[in-house]
């Protein structure tokens, strides 16, 4: 099958096409091979553009100084407004494709030995090859090309072998099989990456990858590097048994080995036991009763425990590079000898053991009304202790971090599921489901040195606070840190004293953090203004600082679920699928973004639209731009001023960013017809349908982003744990509009 699928954004697509071919072959009567292989290619175009959800900052005039080829000369707040900012430009100098090669061969041997006795053996494997090309012809006229190709494969094995036994002899009434086996995992990849800068006037992308050395070394900024990648290895032994009686009564038992490569040798194997219990409450006797209305009543009980060696294999044991700066390199005999030093800023740890996630869940499965109404309900709580994620160490060890086994979580909940049929005769056909979800989490602990706050590091450097997000234990995860927004400032707040603002006994004043507007008059000392933000002192020390943060925002919901009604009426069929989210917290960055006024950035910024009604300090008088200082000048412009001043050089992170992310989407709606029977037979057909399908087609939500449905990134400028709730340049889902035919002969 083939693909082809062109990108929201300019210059963007993907590419791809896959062949399958299949065969099964009885050899004899007892024993049956099966054969599998796969090829794909897929080709992407355009990676990710930072800039895409800022575009609207770019120039909110057209052609300064009326003269399009002016493209220098502003200075601070250039990128606002010259040419070669233009986001539609950038785009158009950079290109990026990316090609994956994947082909997986799948082979099987089937052997039934005696009767309720059967063997099979599998083998898999596959190889990956990549290449990804990054061209950045040069924005201006001074910048220097560059090019950038990365080269990367590797492979997989798989080869599990199985015995099952079904035990011969027990009656109808009973049912008892055995299953063990084995399992053989191994992986690895390599890659090698080259990168060059200044390549020649008139060189095209075509030209820069087929002459990749033609580069101008002179700049310092070629480099070549690459990896032979640590290999996984995994070993598994496991077994099930499973029993029922008169389907009535169902019982399951496993039982896993795991020994992984990722663990050094006295941690390496993990033991992951499960038991499930089924009763059909239905099927007793003392149920007779109930068959006019209850058609199925099932009890589920059971207790699981499930490993996780999700992190690369070069964790536990410390790993070395060689030093090719002669400046660390050490002299013997007159010649440089190669020295080593620590390939990572990154500790290794050999006490490194497996995630484990213990699953509890009871449940009912039910159908009423001669099965018109059905559904399930479960309760569950899942623990996952000995979580291994990355935490920070002291600059005094040498290293910034390391992975370890930090702690535990949580999660209880109640899931209930009920679908039924709600109109039914001749033509017309109506059913609808819904589902809810109730779910609390929490961590348990924490290792003794973990702190828990981590940071989404929106504003750089200069985010305040650093860590704006926290691990704590009690709380959930996608806890968000920072100040309680009081308003803002207003001349109330001061004595205006021979020009100054001087704040009034009782009122609390803001720390150096916000590090305010340049070139507003103040007493030494004091950092609050008629508009800046007011946060609550939280500790009623006088002053705003670290002390006063605290959690503002839970980005987990109180329920999540969706519902669908489907109707067919005749030959029309009508699909409309919602999903919901209600009660959760969105940590809107672009809205407090907005709010951070850097003076070297800010300067021509085009701001978005809720920022028309954000505190003022200067005003446009015939054509010319007035500071207003005065306590009547500020309070006239300033009557409908719903945000503070913009003026912070600071990104500070404030409860102002944090609005309910609660929505109703309607995710999909599906309209089809298919051919009467009649029209089918005469073509020589068994069907025809064609249908259209709308995704994404609206959303009822009170949150003012572009859109509420935002999930965790793991790799927020590399935060440690899950940026749960974060809004920060999201790329917005697409409406799609899909027309499609089903036939079959």
């Amino acid at each position: 099958n083939y693909m082809d699928d062109e990108g929201i954004r300019v210059k963007s697509g993907f590419q791809r096409w896959n062949a399958n071919f299949k065969l099964t072959q009885k050899i004899n009567k007892k024993l049956t091979a099966d054969f599998d292989l796969r090829y794909s290619e897929i080709e992407v175009n355009g990676s990710g553009f930072g800039n895409a959800t800022s575009a609207y900052t770019y120039r909110p005039v057209d052609n300064p100084l009326g003269d399009a080829s002016f493209t220098a000369g502003f200075g601070q707040g250039d990128t606002n407004m010259e040419e070669t900012s233009n986001p539609l430009y950038y785009l158009n100098t950079v290109d990026y494709i990316k090609n994956m090669y994947r082909i997986r061969a799948k082979g099987a041997l089937t052997w039934n030995v005696i009767k309720g006795l059967t063997a099979k053996t599998e083998l898999s494997l596959n190889r990956n090859w990549n290449q990804e090309k990054t061209w950045n012809a040069g924005q201006t006229e001074k910048d220097n090309s560059s090019a950038k190709l990365k080269k990367s494969d590797g492979y997989g094995v798989r080869w599990a072998t199985t015995l099952n036994y079904e035990v011969q002899g027990l009656g109808d009434d009973h049912s008892l099989s055995f299953l063990v086996g084995n399992e053989v995992l191994a992986s690895k990849s390599d890659y090698t990456e080259i990168y060059g800068v200044g390549y020649p006037k008139g060189f095209t992308m075509d030209d820069a990858f087929g002459m990749i050395n033609m580069t101008t070394p002179s700049l310092g900024q070629d480099y070549f590097k690459g990896e032979i990648g640590t290999p996984n290895h995994t070993l598994s032994w496991f077994g099930r048994a499973n029993y029922s009686y008169k389907g009535k009564y169902l019982l399951t038992a496993t039982f896993r080995a795991d020994g992984s490569s990722k663990f050094s040798p006295e941690h390496r194997w993990g033991y992951f036991p499960a038991a499930a219990f089924g009763w059909r409450l239905s099927e007793e006797s003392f149920m007779e009763g109930t068959k006019d209305w209850l058609d199925n009543l099932k009890v589920r009980l059971s207790y699981g425990t499930v490993g996780n060696d999700g992190i690369s294999s070069d964790l536990w044991s410390q790993t070395w590079t060689s030093e090719t700066d002669l400046r660390y390199q050490y002299i013997l005999n007159n010649q440089y000898s190669s020295s080593y030093d620590l390939s990572t800023e990154q500790m290794a740890n050999k006490n490194l053991k497996w995630e484990t996630t213990i699953t509890r869940n009871l449940g009912f499965d039910f159908g009423f009304l001669k099965n018109r109404l059905w559904g399930s309900l479960d309760l569950y709580w899942n623990t996952t202790k000995d979580l291994l994620m990355l935490t920070s160490l002291p600059g005094i060890t040498g290293f910034t971090s390391t992975y370890d086994n930090i702690g535990q979580t949580s999660n209880k909940g109640i899931e209930f599921s009920l679908s039924g049929v709600i109109y039914e005769n001749k033509d017309w056909n109506i059913t609808a489901g819904m589902n809810i979800n109730f779910n609390k989490g929490k961590v348990d602990k924490l290792a003794e040195n973990v702190t828990g706050l981590y940071g989404s590091s929106w504003c750089g450097s200069s985010s305040f606070p650093g860590e704006d997000y926290i691990l704590q234990e009690g709380k959930p995860v996608g806890m968000v840190r920072g100040f309680i927004y009081d308003g803002f400032y207003t001349t109330d707040d001061f004595n205006y004293v021979n020009g100054q603002y001087i704040l009034k006994e009782g009122v609390a004043d803001l720390g150096s953090f916000i590090n305010p507007v340049h070139g507003v008059d103040r007493p030494s000392g004091q950092n609050a203004y008629p508009g800046l933000p007011k946060f609550k002192d939280m500790d009623n020390s006088g002053g705003i600082d670290e002390k006063d943060v605290t959690i503002i925002g839970d980005m987990n919901p109180v329920h999540t679920g969706g519902f669908n009604i489907n109707t067919t009426y005749k030959n029309f069929d009508l699909g409309l699928y919602f999903n919901w989210s209600y009660g959760n917290d969105v940590y809107n960055v672009n809205k407090i973004a907005s709010l951070y006024g850097a003076k070297e950035k800010g300067v021509y910024e085009n701001k978005l639209g809720f920022m028309k009604d954000s505190y003022k300090i200067y005003d446009v008088v015939d054509g010319k731009l007035v500071r207003l200082t005065t306590p009547e000048q500020l309070n006239a412009a300033n009557v409908n001023a719903n945000l503070p001043l913009p003026y912070s050089e600071n990104g500070v992170t404030s409860s102002i960013a944090i609005e309910d992310g609660s929505y109703l989407r309607l995710n999909t709606l599906t309209l089809g017809y298919s051919l009467p029977d009649k029209v089918l037979h005469k073509a020589g057909l068994s069907k025809l349908r064609i249908y259209g399908t709308i995704y994404n087609l609206f959303t009822l939500t009170g949150y003012s982003g572009l859109d509420p449905e935002v999930s965790a990134n793991t790799s927020q400028n590399k935060a440690k744990y899950p940026t749960v709730g974060l809004d920060w340049g999201t790329y917005p889902r697409a409406r799609s509009f899909v027309v499609g035919l089903n036939l079959a002969f």
